[in-house]
């Protein structure tokens, strides 16, 4: 699968949703205009979305539901109530991508309270500069272990 001609939704804007905005956008892998985001702070999401010319969505769930390719970029401690909030929207045409430390993907599959496709990325962040992703997880049809190499974004 390509993230090229997808649409990107963020789930948190913060420093890490920031950081892999920008990647995205310097690489050319997706246009500005097919990325759009969600924060808790509106100040936050509205200067993204001025700086980087992405979207500002009104809603998770709504951000969800006009995403090809979802990344979960909210703490940890506040992904279980995320996860319920979007439930709705998710379905098995779109791909969720998690970057929140320490959430396995069991516990996201559960927080949702069902199957989807899913993604548990480990990020680093080397200076905000460049970003370094590596996933090792199963893939959505179980029982196969997927893994992703190490790239610069």
């Amino acid at each position: 699968m390509s993230i090229k001609d997808k649409r990107v939704g963020f789930l948190g804007a913060g420093n890490m949703g920031e950081a892999i905005i920008k990647g995205l956008l310097q690489t050319g892998l997706v246009p500005a205009s097919a990325i759009a985001a969600t924060d808790v702070r509106a100040d936050r999401l509205q200067q993204l979305a001025s700086q980087y010319g992405i979207g500002a969505a009104s809603s998770n769930h709504d951000l969800v539901a006009k995403s090809d390719v979802v990344i979960l970029a909210v703490k940890p401690q506040i992904m279980g109530a995320v996860l319920k909030e979007i439930a709705g929207a998710v379905d098995r045409t779109r791909l969720l991508i998690s970057v929140a430390a320490g959430v396995p993907v069991a516990r996201l599959r559960e927080g949702l309270g069902k199957d989807a496709r899913l993604i548990e990325a480990g990020v680093d962040l080397r200076g905000l500069e460049r970003i370094y992703c590596q996933a090792v997880t199963r893939s959505w049809t179980r029982g196969r272990d997927s893994e992703l190499r190490s790239v610069p974004a």
